[in-house]
């Protein structure tokens, strides 16, 4: 078997190297799902399968097509953006200057916000009909494994495509069951290393092909049904974040497609409904014996605001709560009662970049959802809401957090959108140029007509 999975990844590997741009960010974007980020080539510096996919792809595009490479980057709508990102990252390795904090710092970065330009590339060949329905049926596939999973509370994928590797870094022994079940809920991971990481891809997935739905670019049964399978895999994952950001994206487009009466109707009976269940969500959120509660959420805010009164604009430095707060004995991880997991991007930023690194990364977002808002009339249908993706995204990490390298679905799948439109806004400029030059020639034309 392992000799069936490294033949898979170096044959995901070998596309992306010898494929054109798009076939290679269909590989880079399946094997990304594919191979868990705990399955490592090396264990210090950690170098995972995932994040040599990543770096394959860059610096081939770099190297084969560095003209392309360039222009996208610097001539991307969000790249004034990416620079106060860049700028904030510097600002907090200066105040914390060493040399491990700016090798930190790099890694950050490049592993973060390098999925976003790979998809920005891949986007110049791609759209997104096209993706939606190149990866139809590795997610049709994924979805029904998610449902054995739950159903036999075992995992032979993951510990098989784990134990293909040099090392692992997960939560799980593979020698044994994997299973992510808990005695109150069935929780599944498939191949991503935990069940929040396996929510965050599925909410992503369903929001795609949510958007695919409302666009009309895929047959309306088979949108269902992957809809339908996504949607039972979200329930079945055990993240209560990817449930709750899945339906809150839901309720927003269904508000904004339709009508002003339907809205008031809609939002009266969703408050009306939501009455009787506020006692019960506060009680049930402030028992910690399920899992995370607001009064662990408190404590975890009272911890980052702690960590960071000496430094609260600039913070402690990149990843220090993956290596300081380690070194320190109080690493947090689901047995440790007190701070539990840091579940929330803000808290783990907070703590690592300082107030800067918050305000950037989430005006990054702020930035990306408004974008999308602003420019999703330049599909046909109307009443597609591309802007989901950044809301659903950005609220999942503030709930949830950074687990498991689930920014690379955020990443790129924001990516694609964000380079599908630009695409699309440059043809209809130009489009329009044409037109206007046309209509100026037929104008002179007319003018210069004897009477």
């Amino acid at each position: 078997m392992t000799a069936i999975v490294l033949l898979v990844y170096f044959g995901f590997l070998a596309t992306i190297f010898v494929g054109n741009t798009a076939k290679g960010f269909i590989a880079l974007l399946l094997g990304t799902i594919l191979f868990p980020c705990c399955a490592l080539f090396n264990d210090s510096p950690a170098i995972s399968g995932q994040i040599v996919l990543l770096y394959a792809f860059i610096g081939k595009e770099f190297v084969m097509n560095s003209t392309d490479f360039k222009r996208t980057i610097f001539e991307s709508p969000l790249k004034y953006f990416l620079i106060l990102i860049a700028f904030s990252y510097a600002l907090t390795t200066a105040f914390n200057f060493s040399g491990m904090n700016v090798y930190y710092a790099i890694r950050d970065m490049v592993d973060l916000y390098c999925y976003f330009f790979a998809a920005l590339i891949a986007s110049k060949q791609l759209t997104l009909k096209d993706v939606s329905k190149t990866i139809y049926w590795f997610v049709f596939f994924m979805c029904i494994y998610g449902l054995y999973e739950a159903a036999t509370n075992s995992n032979i994928l993951y510990k098989v495509i784990n134990l293909a590797f040099p090392a692992h870094d997960g939560w799980y022994n593979l020698n044994g069951n994997i299973s992510a079940s808990e005695g109150w809920r069935i929780r599944t991971i498939i191949t991503t290393k935990h069940p929040t990481t396996l929510g965050t891809l599925l909410t992503i997935l369903f929001v795609f092909y949510w958007n695919t739905y409302q666009s009309k670019s895929m047959h309306y049964i088979k949108n269902i049904c992957i809809l339908v399978l996504l949607g039972i895999n979200v329930i079945l994952c055990g993240s209560r974040t990817a449930f709750a950001c899945t339906a809150i994206a839901l309720i927003y487009s269904y508000v904004k497609t339709k009508g002003f009466l339907m809205k008031i109707f809609f939002v009266g009976m969703l408050v009306f409904s939501a009455s009787y269940m506020v006692n019960y969500a506060v009680e049930h959120l402030m028992d910690t014996k399920d899992g995370s509660s607001i009064m662990l959420r408190l404590t975890q805010m009272a911890y980052s605001f702690e960590k960071i009164k000496n430094s609260p604009i600039w913070g402690n430095g990149s990843n220090y709560t993956a290596h300081q707060i380690k070194d320190e004995d109080v690493r947090f991880n689901d047995d440790d009662e007190f701070i539990g997991g840091l579940e929330s991007v803000a808290f783990i930023y907070l703590i690592d970049r300082g107030i800067l690194g918050v305000l950037t990364f989430y005006l990054f977002w702020l930035m990306v959802f408004l974008y999308l808002r602003k420019n999703d009339t330049l599909f046909e249908d109307r009443k597609i809401t591309l802007e989901l993706m950044p809301m659903s995204i950005i609220l999942f990490l503030t709930m949830s957090g950074l687990i498991g390298n689930n920014t690379s679905f955020c990443f790129l799948f924001t990516g694609l959108y964000v380079g599908c439109i630009e695409k699309q806004r440059l043809m209809n400029k130009e489009q329009q140029k044409k037109e206007d030059s046309a209509n100026e020639a037929a104008d002179t034309r007319q003018i210069m007509l004897p009477e």
